[in-house]
């Protein structure tokens, strides 16, 4: 990766996702973990992340408010969501992950997300 591309990884339970964070942070990301919903409703904004990680702990109030937020900031945001047990349809979502995914399945859905275009020939 030339540039590091920055990660928003939410979770109201951090030490749950510390092995996500490392494998991100292996694999080249810039993440910054935060652990509720007024940290990441300040965090985020035009251009300051690549990617919004929301962990299955956050109550579907909070997590739609800080996606809405997110989205109205900067529309180009890429958002990973983790479910637990029945996925629930979500408008802002790029991908889902279920909780049991291997935190290397984030960094290879956030590698995916975050590739630049192909050029077209």
């Amino acid at each position: 990766m030339a540039q590091s591309k920055s990660v928003l990884l939410v979770s109201y339970q951090p030490a749950m996702f510390i092995p996500h964070a490392e494998a991100l942070t292996s694999a080249g990301f810039a993440v910054t973990q935060v652990a509720n919903m007024s940290a990441a409703l300040g965090a985020v904004g035009p251009g300051t992340y690549d990617l919004l990680v929301l962990a299955p702990n956050i109550p579907a109030g909070d997590r739609r408010r800080v996606e809405a937020e997110a989205k109205r900031r900067c529309r180009s945001l890429r958002i990973v969501l983790y479910y637990q047990g029945e996925r629930e349809r979500d408008v802002f979502a790029s991908a889902f992950l279920d909780v049991t995914s291997d935190p290397s399945e984030l960094v290879r859905t956030a590698a995916e997300l975050l590739a630049p275009p192909k050029a077209q020939s």
